[in-house]
């Protein structure tokens, strides 16, 4: 055999056991996350939503309002439900416990940067055949889902 096939097998054999590897990863990962969510003890977001308690002039200074998307004109409004559940779930999903802090900083672009006092709205999950539970965290302060001291239903 020549070099360059010796070369292009031992380049196969490294890739093999890089992807042997990641995949192993993600197994080892996958079988904890479903260990975790098994034992009980495991946040999973159900929704969240950032600044609906805002007044709805302020709710979105760049389109034409809720009608104005309704009707096909202006952009969608970014005040609306769950528009911050991707972020929160990423904190928080499959944690015994997760801090929340409510400022822009924490989940980027402002949805109704004219309205200063924004609540998060939350609802989530620590038990899996749980009812969702409500958490409000207001302007600047930080919320704190703990499942660990949750009482098993």
């Amino acid at each position: 055999m020549t070099l360059r096939t010796h070369l292009i097998i031992v380049a196969l054999i490294i890739v093999s056991v890089f992807i042997g590897w990641e995949t192993m990863q993600t197994i080892s990962a996958r079988r904890a996350a479903r260990a975790l969510m098994e034992s009980g003890r495991a946040i999973e977001i159900v929704r969240a939503s950032w600044g609906l308690n805002c007044p709805a002039g302020t709710r979105d200074s760049h389109s034409e309002g809720v009608s104005g998307f309704m009707e096909g004109r202006g952009n969608p409004p970014s005040v609306r439900e769950n528009n911050i559940l991707e972020v929160v779930s990423a904190l928080c999903n499959l944690k015994p416990q997760c801090s929340i802090h409510n400022s822009p900083q924490t989940f980027g672009s402002d949805p109704a940067p004219d309205c200063i006092e924004k609540e998060i709205s939350i609802e989530y999950r620590c038990f899996s055949y749980d009812r969702p539970w409500p958490l409000t965290i207001a302007s600047h302060e930080t919320g704190v889902i703990d499942c660990l001291q949750a009482v098993t239903p």
